[in-house]
């Protein structure tokens, strides 16, 4: 986990190895009950989706990225 404080926010960063999360599904990894198709399962796809439910009650941003070296880098940027 890695958190960073600028003047307008502070971001918590928590990074992955696994397989990298395509552009084209990162919003969708939010909503309840989604689980990609090739990735591991083993929940009920509710976990990224209670994330931004909380975010969203505290005016915070969420998001996926790519990891520098492989993986994912989710964040939560919650205002000051």
């Amino acid at each position: 986990m890695i958190a960073e404080k600028s003047s307008t926010h502070i971001t918590i960063r928590v990074n992955d190895l696994g397989q990298t999360i395509e552009e084209k599904f990162r919003d969708k990894v939010f909503k309840r009950k989604i689980q990609l198709e090739g990735l591991s399962k083993g929940g009920g796809g509710l976990g990224l989706a209670i994330v931004k439910k909380i975010a969203d009650a505290h005016h915070a941003d969420v998001g996926v990225e790519p990891n520098n070296s492989q993986g994912n880098s989710f964040f939560v940027r919650i205002p000051i």
